[in-house]
């Protein structure tokens, strides 16, 4: 299966803690009067994390060509379009929301592309054109996104 788009977004984020390196799914969020309130899941039990060691990422709304779920700040393969076969022509960049509005950053072409325009013209067009694919994360593994 190939790039689906849900017909209501889900709203939920992961939170990458940035002093451990590592990644967690965000049960709860709620913005009180000390600030943002964070519970994530932490080997099966819910955690209320303190401080600000924490990036948040918001789902997209979309899955991959392999059903991953696609967050802002993950790092994407988008494959051309091509009709040619045995075409391998791909960009690789970074899924973030700008003005409310899912794009995908191409670092080294410096461009932004409207994802989600992207992708409903993959709904309505045959599911073989231009899969995406999450290969990782601007915070795990941001040396997929430095610029050649």
């Amino acid at each position: 299966m190939y790039l689906r788009k849900e017909k209501m977004r889900e709203i939920k984020f992961r939170a990458f803690n940035k002093e451990e390196k590592r990644m967690y799914f965000v049960s709860s969020l709620r913005f009180g009067e000390f600030g943002m309130e964070v519970k994530v899941w932490i080997d099966g039990k819910e955690m209320e994390v303190l401080g600000n060691p924490y990036e948040l990422m918001q789902y997209a709304g979309i899955k991959d060509m392999k059903e991953v779920e696609v967050y802002e700040g993950d790092i994407i393969k988008r494959y051309c379009p091509c009709v040619t076969v045995g075409c391998t022509m791909y960009w690789i960049g970074e899924v973030a929301i700008r003005n409310g509005s899912l794009i995908f950053r191409d670092h080294n072409e410096e461009t932004d592309t409207q994802l989600e325009m992207f992708a409903e013209e993959l709904l309505e067009e045959e599911p073989q054109i231009a899969p995406l694919e999450v290969i990782g994360n601007i915070y795990e593994n941001p040396e997929l996104v430095e610029k050649e």
